[in-house]
């Protein structure tokens, strides 16, 4: 389960159930392997889910899927981005990684924002397997 959070002078974002704001990056759509692994992950923590499939619930204003990652685990995906929550959201309806700039090992940069959702979207969002 995820939920939305409104964040007066803001929108509404998309944030896991303790209330961190959810995070994608400009890295490649759909990709087959994360853009974050191994130290990145201490900073950009993934969010996993149980199935493979979820049904997007839909009144988000975007779209949710899932997207592999190595040893058999399963992440969120908004839009075909990888969802992360950031290290430095400490509380519930932080922003503090919208609009951080992460470099990586082919000299790419990528930056990643807080994910938007519709004004009209539901506090609660309960995700089912497809």
């Amino acid at each position: 389960m995820v939920r939305t959070v409104e964040i007066k002078g803001h929108s509404r974002f998309l944030a896991d159930y303790r209330g961190a704001t959810l995070y994608t990056s400009t890295g490649p759509v759909n990709a087959k392997g994360p853009l974050c692994t191994g130290s990145c992950t201490s900073v950009w923590h993934p969010v996993l889910v149980h199935s493979a499939g979820l049904r997007d619930p839909g009144g988000l204003g975007v779209r949710i899927g899932t997207l592999d990652r190595p040893g058999g685990l399963h992440q969120l995906a908004v839009n075909g981005h990888r969802a992360y929550t950031f290290v430095d959201d400490t509380k519930p309806g932080q922003l503090t990684g919208d609009g951080f700039i992460t470099g990586g090992l082919s000299g790419q940069t990528h930056t990643w924002r807080a994910v938007r959702v519709s004004p009209r979207a539901p506090a609660r969002v309960v995700f089912t397997p497809k």
